[in-house]
Formats: C-alpha cells, sequence, structure tokens
C-alpha cells in the first residue's frame, strides 16, 4: 500500500505543476487580450470570449498521452506492478478531471455573472437553465473520458507501433464511412435511421419532446470512461518495456 501512496503522490506532484501553469498562462493572455482592447476602445462592450473549457480539454488529451513510455519503464524498474501504476494513472486521471472541471464551471459561472454573455461548452449545447452541479459533472465525465481515451491511443501505439496504429486508424475509418454511407443509402429503412437519429439525440440529452435531459450524456460519457479503463488495465498488463 505505502507503494501504491507513494506512485500516486509522485503522478499527483509531477503532474499538477502543469495544470497551474496552463491556467495561469491561459488567463494571463485572456487578461492581456481585454487590457489591449480597453487601451485601444476604452470599452469592453466588444469583447468577449466563450468555450474556455475547450483548452482544458485539449490540454487534458495531451498531458494524458505524453511521457507514457518514460514513466512506464520507471515505474516498473522501481518495482511498481502494472496493478499499480493502472491504479496510479487512473486515479492521476480522475482528480485532474475533477480539478480542471471544478474550475472551469466556477469560471463560466462568473463570466456569465460578471458579463451576461459566456457560453461555456455545456450551456452552448444545454443552455443556462440547468442547474450547475449538472455541468460539473457534465464535465468531469467528458474530460474523464477524453483522458482514458488518450491514454487508451498512447498504449495502442505503444503496443503495435505508431505505423501500423495509423494504417489501421485510415483503414477502419474509411471502412467505417463507406459502410455508414452504404447502411444509410441503400439498406436501411428511413423509418430506422430516424430511429437511430433519435436514440443518438436521447442519449446526448435532447429529448424528441423538445426537452433536456443531461443525466443521459452523464452515463453515456460515463459507462464510455468504464469500458475504455478497464481495455486500458488490459493493455498495461501486457505492455512491453521499449528500449
Amino acid at each position: 500500500m505505502k507503494k501504491l501512496q507513494a506512485l500516486i503522490r509522485y503522478e499527483f506532484e509531477t503532474t499538477f505543476k502543469y495544470i497551474f501553469l496552463f491556467y495561469a498562462i491561459c488567463y494571463s493572455v485572456i487578461a492581456l487580450v481585454y487590457l489591449l482592447i480597453l487601451i485601444l476602445q476604452g470599452h469592453f462592450e466588444d469583447a468577449g470570449t466563450s468555450c474556455l473549457d475547450m483548452n482544458s480539454l485539449v490540454f487534458l488529451s495531451i498531458i494524458s498521452s505524453v511521457g507514457f513510455t518514460e514513466d512506464f519503464r520507471m515505474h516498473i524498474q522501481n518495482g511498481f506492478t502494472r496493478k499499480y501504476i493502472f491504479i496510479g494513472t487512473t486515479s492521476l486521471f480522475a482528480a485532474m478531471a475533477l480539478t480542471m472541471s471544478l474550475i472551469d464551471t466556477l469560471v463560466a459561472n462568473l463570466m456569465q455573472y460578471l458579463t451576461g454573455n459566456y457560453h461555456s461548452v455545456f450551456t452552448s449545447l444545454y443552455g443556462n437553465a440547468q442547474p450547475w452541479i449538472l455541468s460539473w459533472l457534465w464535465l468531469f465525465v467528458l474530460y474523464l473520458c477524453a483522458c482514458c481515451l488518450c491514454y487508451f491511443i498512447t498504449l495502442v501505439i505503444n503496443r503495435i507501433g505508431g505505423r501500423l496504429f495509423l494504417i489501421i486508424s485510415l483503414g477502419g475509418a474509411l471502412f467505417i464511412s463507406l459502410s455508414l454511407s452504404v447502411l444509410f443509402r441503400l439498406v436501411l429503412p428511413a423509418a430506422m435511421i430516424e430511429n437511430i437519429i433519435r436514440i443518438l439525440e436521447m442519449l446526448f440529452g435532447f429529448m424528441t419532446n423538445g426537452g433536456i435531459q443531461v443525466f443521459y450524456p452523464i452515463l453515456l460519457f460515463s459507462s464510455l470512461s468504464t469500458i475504455i479503463m478497464l481495455s486500458n488495465y488490459h493493455l498495461i498488463k501486457r505492455m512491453e518495456i521499449k528500449r
């Protein structure tokens, strides 16, 4: 247990400083832009920004992908089991997603209060009528899903090689796009296509009666995160140390 605690502490200490650096740079740039607008125009009437949480999503996707090979080799050489590595990494992803989703939700509510015209990714999709706790929870599971997915891609690349992964990805994308095109145009009846579209809309929270049900996308992202986590554990157990 002490080794697991040491691993988790190491992951947190080496990663969270980059999160604080990210926010410092991000909001410094925004403050500088607003200052320049104030100097040039003398007011903020035409100034505005939205969807700052997209920056966080990109940042989390990148930081969850980099450094796997070196970290994995170092942990193995220091006697950490693959199970501990998985638990430590997953705990880190959950903590990063929790922290950044909370910060971004608070910032979004503050910006909306101060400017009256700020929109986060959540409010752009679902409007401002939803409780902030649902906005935070939706953003948390979205961030967590992105971390797990990018880590899964990194594991697959390290497992099969970048060139083979690229070939499989391009071939799979081409096959899926052509298959869907044939299915939707030539095979499936119109009624079935409409039902599929309704189900997809419902999964993302848009009900047929025009209402919004945020629990469905939260459940969707949570389920995807769980499936990807289990896949990550399966890959980590079979991961080889590359020199």
